[in-house]
């Protein structure tokens, strides 16, 4: 079994909720949301207040602030560190959609359009946590309506 896509069913699942709601699990994204998981788990500095934590949130601030994200491109090259924080602010999602909607210049939601499966790829997107936010020359715009530090840990 390789790590491409193709090499990986992508079974749906539908839930009925209690109220019979109903949604969509696919089998893709659980995988990749667990591969995540399980990177995080490695490196624990990431759910732990210090500064490789801040620097990830002021990575991902700044990144949402730019619109580097938004695109499908762009999230392939995503350190998985930041990743992990707009998983995180995706976890809140009253707050993000506000957050996105009224500080973002497109005014959208920005939503996740990859899965990356392969543990591989989690591995080539790694960032040396002194070089996480490098190429930043001004504060980010975007100040999320949650304490994004205190919803990590």
């Amino acid at each position: 079994m390789g790590s491409g896509l193709s090499s990986i069913p992508n079974y749906k699942v539908k839930v009925r909720t209690k109220n019979g709601t109903i949604f969509k699990i696919y089998y893709r994204d659980l995988v990749d949301h667990l591969l995540l998981l399980r990177k995080v788990i490695s490196q624990p500095q990431l759910t732990e207040e210090g500064p490789l934590l801040k620097a990830a949130i002021q990575d991902y601030c700044e990144r949402m602030s730019l619109g580097s994200i938004s695109k499908k491109e762009q999230q392939t090259k995503l350190p998985w560190q930041v990743e992990w924080i707009w998983h995180v602010h995706r976890l809140h999602p009253l707050h993000y959609a506000e957050d996105c909607t009224k500080q973002l210049s497109s005014g959208e939601i920005v939503d996740k359009k990859i899965n990356r499966i392969s543990s591989l790829d989690y591995c080539q997107t790694d960032v040396a946590p002194n070089n996480l936010h490098e190429h930043r020359s001004y504060p980010p715009t975007l100040e999320p309506s949650i304490d994004l530090t205190k919803a990590v840990i």
